[in-house]
């Protein structure tokens, strides 16, 4: 079995150190703290903890959680047989550090941001092999998000910009899908009135549009007539024209079709509905300026455009929705049910089940910068993750 991947990396000389001295001591501090908080908080409920789950429940976990498929027979006997210290740490990181993650990573990503392959200008591509790589270099997720919220561009020079071109033309949805997926905030009802089941306005609903209303997803590509600019530039040289035929027209077409899209900023403005309902009777409807509904709008600068502020905004460290989503979602995807249900609808009133872990949780993808590896191989090393699983309501 001395072949097998696993055993090689566990039996390999820099990697032989058990988890905790290969890990930092942090990590195994946070993973310890959370499993006090599950334990104490079940204690209070009357509750037992589930007993650890055997090496053979624990193998088809880890390698379905993480890299979304289960261990071949020669990886679960390779793991069941190994006689090392710490050789449920070493698997983990293994395994995160496997093409299979990024793999299983992009799957999750690409249903939460709604990727298509076939959007305009081969915008779909682009837009995959951006998030791809972002995965494969674990780019932190407050820069992930900016980066998506801000994207600018040609579509080849900025695959991002397929954040925007998912949302061709329906600048709304883009920003209600925006809400509900970076902040767990439902905005959707608000589009058409006040909010019914929370305290969102109309009002709030299309002065956060603002911000992004005036993204436009056609640029001013190199069309034909550069195309033309360019034959004709030979014309001193060679005193000669050459006019593009009807065929050469639509080769022309098919090939810069592509450059004709991207992302860029316009003065459109958004404006409240004809039957805008919330205003007194000769009043007039108040003006849509770009605002915020919870928290503060950072100061920009002289040069930051309204997505600039509208994107530090949402990623900003004491955003009070931004890190608690994100940490969530992510404690969902291992332990199968959030602190808070569902994941994308958070209101003032949503009931948390555990307060003091869903902090703590916070603090954690803080401290660890943002670090969604880090964060998840925290929660993979916890007991409560390797604990059986629950069979009954």
């Amino acid at each position: 079995m001395a072949g097998t991947p696993f055993i090689k990396l566990t039996l390999g000389a820099a990697l032989c150190a058990s988890f905790a001295a290969a890990s930092a001591p942090a990590q195994v501090q946070e993973a310890r703290r959370i499993d006090q908080i599950v334990e104490t908080n079940l204690e209070r409920l009357g509750l037992e903890p589930n007993p650890p789950a055997g090496d053979e429940v624990f193998v088809r976990r880890v390698y379905l959680d993480i890299i979304g498929r289960i261990p071949t027979a020669e990886e679960a006997r390779a793991f069941l047989e190994a006689d090392v210290p710490g050789k449920r740490g070493k698997l983990i990181d293994h395994l995160l550090d496997s093409d299979g993650y990024v793999s299983h990573q992009f799957n999750y990503w690409a249903d939460l941001l709604r990727v298509r392959s076939n959007m305009q200008g081969d915008s779909g591509a682009a837009y995959m092999v951006w998030l791809k790589d972002s995965l494969r270099e674990n780019k932190p997720y407050d820069q992930f998000v900016h980066e998506l919220v801000t994207a600018k561009g040609k579509v080849w020079d900025n695959g991002a910009v397929g954040y925007y071109m998912r949302d061709s033309g329906m600048p709304l949805d883009n920003m209600s899908n925006t809400m509900r997926v970076f902040l767990g905030t439902r905005l959707e009802c608000a589009q058409c009135h006040n909010h019914p089941f929370d305290r969102w306005t109309q009002l709030d609903y299309y002065k956060l549009a603002q911000f992004t209303y005036g993204v436009q997803t056609r640029t001013n590509g190199y069309g034909h007539e550069g195309v033309q600019a360019l034959l004709d530039s030979d014309k001193k040289r060679r005193n000669k024209r050459y006019p593009l035929t009807g065929n050469m027209s639509r080769a022309l077409g098919d090939i810069l079709q592509p450059l004709s899209y991207g992302a860029s900023d316009t003065g459109r403005r958004v404006n409240l509905p004809a039957d805008y309902a919330y205003v007194e009777p000769g009043e007039k409807p108040p003006s849509v300026d770009p605002d915020v509904p919870f928290g503060e709008a950072p100061r920009g600068g002289r040069d930051d455009s309204q997505r600039e502020i509208y994107a530090s905004w949402i990623t900003a460290h004491d955003n009070p929705r931004f890190t608690r989503v994100v940490a969530n979602r992510l404690w969902k995807r291992a332990f199968g049910m959030g602190v808070f249900e569902p994941v994308d609808d958070l209101k003032d009133t949503t009931p948390i089940s555990n307060p003091e872990l869903l902090d703590y949780l916070e603090s954690v993808m803080r401290n660890g910068r943002y670090d969604l590896k880090r964060f998840q191989r925290i929660l993979y090393n916890t007991r409560t993750y390797q604990r059986e699983a629950t069979t009954e309501e």
